[in-house]
């Protein structure tokens, strides 16, 4: 685990791991208002959602969402991020992280690829977490396996396996993260934390 921050949790035989910028420091123009979809909240990372684009029968198109950094992040974090959804006519609500190029580097089908989430209080609505891989012109989306997180729920896990995906080692241009929100109106959650991880997968 040489390398590997000692402030994030591994799993056994972890070589890289990482937590996105708003999870480690202050974020000095986070915006706090209403958010477009593709706004940049930090270096890496966006939001993207489909509110407010129903308003053409004459009614009110709805995206109100509001994003604030906290103290008091767990497992190691720095900060949490505070998500609130009020009124919104649309199915999504997504957080996308890129990866980076350490992190890139080191994708091969040789190994499992884990997100590890923690939030509060559990949201009922469904929550996605999915890895993007672009390799040239083409772009492989890779649906996370849930696994156990905390007892009581408070954590969302799951694991990437690229063993069977077709990538070569060096050759992945970019990949990124995609926290997916379903129907989020009315959603008001804690980010409490989001590291992803990385450790070889058995068999190779």
């Amino acid at each position: 685990m040489s390398g590997v921050p000692t402030d994030i949790p591994c799993p056994a035989l972890c070589d890289w791991a990482w937590r996105p910028e708003p999870w480690r420091q202050d974020i000095a123009d986070l915006p706090e208002g209403p958010l477009a979809s593709g706004r940049v909240l930090s270096d890496g990372v966006r939001i993207f959602h489909d509110g407010g684009g129903h308003g053409g029968d004459g009614s009110e198109a709805k995206a109100d969402i509001a994003i604030r950094q906290e103290d008091g992040g767990v497992d190691g974090a720095a900060k949490a991020l505070a998500l609130q959804v009020g009124a919104f006519d649309g199915q999504f609500l997504s957080f996308t992280f890129n990866l980076p190029r350490d992190g890139i580097a080191g994708l091969s089908p040789r190994v499992i690829l884990a997100a590890r989430l923690a939030l509060a209080p559990r949201p009922t609505l469904p929550i996605f977490l999915r890895l993007n891989i672009r390799k040239g012109p083409n772009t492989e989306a890779v649906p996370g396996l849930p696994v156990p997180g905390g007892e009581d729920g408070s954590v969302l896990a799951a694991e990437f396996d690229l063993g069977f995906r077709n990538i070569q080692a060096g050759r992945v241009a970019n990949a990124w993260l995609d926290v997916i929100f379903d129907h989020p109106a009315g959603l008001s959650v804690i980010l409490s934390d989001l590291t992803l991880s990385r450790r070889p997968r058995a068999g190779f």
